[in-house]
């Protein structure tokens, strides 16, 4: 089983409570001696359909990390789609939103290396999902369904927040959670 169907799995039996471990498959992705520990940092990144998925374009750097099983080493042109942890996050409705998961996902550098092309495949149409908010601000505008973002289910969300205090993530604090606006 490839490792976004591994996810998508792991999180549709997870939100549903039939999950043994509900960090299992996560991993921390420290710097080890000799190794670079870049990363693409999709947790704010907007993305465009494609035919079977999304391309979302994502910021790359350095520093600790989370992924899917195992943590991809940078190559020359391509580099691996993490989590780094956020300040915040707006719970949105999510019965009939697009949106894309890219934790663990192949990502090809842009020219400058600043950027990557990240291909994600959608996630699961869930009760909820999550949009990163660039500050501690709720936002419930953030759900609107004409932008695609890189996200998680909320379930997930919660998920990786007990995974980064169970493994004492340098600086981490829990995110301001937004629920959504009820109309």
């Amino acid at each position: 089983m490839n490792k976004r169907a591994f996810f998508a799995l792991f999180v549709l039996v997870s939100f549903y409570g039939l999950a043994p471990a509900a960090t299992e498959g996560l991993v921390y992705c420290r710097e080890e001696a000799g190794q670079s520990n870049i990363f693409a940092n999709c947790t704010q990144a907007t993305c465009t359909a494609t035919e079977g998925g999304y391309s979302c374009s994502c910021h790359v750097q350095p520093g600790p990390s989370v992924s899917m099983n195992t943590c991809t080493q940078p190559g020359m042109s391509a580099v691996q789609s993490r989590y780094s942890p956020v300040q915040a996050y707006q719970v949105c409705p999510g019965h009939t939103a697009a949106w894309a998961n890219c934790l663990g996902s192949p990502c090809v550098f842009s020219s400058d290396h600043k950027t990557a092309t990240c291909n994600c495949s959608p996630g699961l149409l869930m009760p909820q999902y999550i949009v990163v908010l660039p500050t501690l601000t709720c936002d419930p505008d953030k759900c609107s369904n004409k932008i695609i973002h890189s996200s998680a289910t909320a379930g997930g969300a919660q998920e990786m927040t007990q995974f980064l205090k169970n493994n004492h993530f340098p600086g981490f604090t829990s995110p301001k959670i937004c629920q959504p606006s009820i109309n």
